[in-house]
């Protein structure tokens, strides 16, 4: 490179340079200025309490009036520890809460932390739409929190203690996340998942149903709502079925037991893609699940790998087992729930146009469902080969 060159050269490498801290200085500024004026307070930690769980319940109840109770978990900081408890606020609104429960604090409450959102039975049965709204409207609120129902009230829920925990908030926040990997839970059950599910056309919402169970908290079903009330509670097996039946992708164990020395467990992951057709007013739909898994544990067939009759028996009988699972839980949901519960009104509306006074529990009630399913086995376990 020539001196002309290299002249040429730096005179670009400045001139860019300079355009770079024309765009990037003004910016700063205004980052800057704005931060200034936002009003944001910086405060030590010392000072506000940090919001980890929200429980909503029902306090007291006429035929013309309600009080609200919303309790919330708070970690408290002070010096070179941390603890936990549960203050609650009642008010004729949910908003007006707020009032009686600072009254009771001698520090901020800062949302935005919240690990769990639970919503007494009495509560989820009496109707949601109103925290809903609220929550939605409030930006401070963690959109991203688990959203369950519980049984009795949210509040004794929050005030239980756990062993190792600081607060119920935490554990719960743990079992919510984690059903996902054997139990064919998804992970859609969060605040704001809440949003679309009570009025989208097609769909309804459900949630993780959470109990007080032999000095434990754990899930022991699904709460099922029609718009913004819960209408029925399901148990953990139907649970899962459901999400079989209605999830894109799910994982978790399938077993067949024939006797207590002669059984079979299967981890498996399963995708579902679901069809709809229509012949005149009647709707018609298919599902289709194909699962694919590994033996974890074989006390029921031969070899599989040097018998491979006894691979198609497994796969065979699996399938009747799931068939007889699936038929079971929608002729339930079809004759004694009345619930759209595995969103197939929304398949139908996308396909033949939607109309927000259709009645999807009612139609898919009515409906014919088929069910295809195919079984097979990836691996099968470490040791065969």
């Amino acid at each position: 490179m020539n001196k002309t060159q290299n002249n040429t050269f730096t005179s670009k490498a400045m001139n860019s340079i300079n355009r770079f801290k024309i765009l990037i200085i003004p910016m700063l500024i205004l980052i800057v200025a704005v931060y200034l004026n936002s009003g944001v307070d910086v405060v030590p930690v010392e000072e506000i309490d940090i919001v980890t769980g929200v429980g909503v319940d029902i306090g007291e109840r006429s035929k013309d009036d309600i009080l609200y109770k919303i309790s919330i978990n708070r970690d408290i900081f002070q010096e070179a520890k941390t603890f936990s408890d549960v203050i609650e606020g009642d008010g004729k609104t949910l908003i007006s809460t707020s009032e009686d429960r600072q009254r009771k604090s001698n520090k901020k409450f800062v949302f935005g932390l919240e690990k769990v959102i639970i919503l007494g039975e009495e509560f989820a049965k009496y109707g949601i739409r109103p925290f809903i709204n609220t929550t939605f409207s409030d930006p401070h609120i963690n959109d991203k929190t688990w959203l369950i129902v519980c049984k009795g009230t949210a509040v004794d829920l929050l005030k239980f203690k756990i062993t190792g925990y600081a607060s119920s908030s935490d554990y719960m926040e743990g079992i919510i996340g984690n059903a996902k990997f054997y139990n064919f839970f998804p992970e859609n059950y969060k605040l704001v998942d809440s949003y679309v599910r009570i009025d989208e056309e097609g769909r309804d919402l459900s949630v993780p149903y959470v109990e007080i169970k032999d000095g434990y908290v754990e899930i022991t079903g699904m709460a099922l709502f029609k718009k913004d009330k819960m209408v029925t509670k399901i148990g953990l097996k139907e649970a899962r079925i459901m999400s079989i039946l209605k999830e894109k992708h799910s994982k978790g164990i399938l077993s067949i037991r024939k006797s207590p020395k002669e059984y079979v467990d299967y981890v498996t992951q399963v995708k579902r893609k679901a069809k709809c057709n229509k012949t005149g007013d009647k709707y018609e739909f298919t599902i289709n699940l194909d699962f694919t898994g590994d033996i974890m544990c074989n006390e029921l067939y031969g070899d599989f790998l040097k018998n491979p009759s006894e691979n198609k028996k497994f796969e065979s009988d699996m399938k009747k087992e799931i068939e007889e699972m699936c038929y079971n839980f929608l002729k339930k949901m079809q004759n004694e729930y009345k619930i759209d519960a595995l969103e197939l009104g929304r398949i139908a509306a996308a396909k033949y146009g939607r109309n927000p006074e259709t009645d999807w529990n009612e139609i898919v009630s009515n409906s014919d469902i088929k069910i295809n399913i195919k079984v097979s086995i990836d691996r099968y376990g470490r040791g065969d080969f």
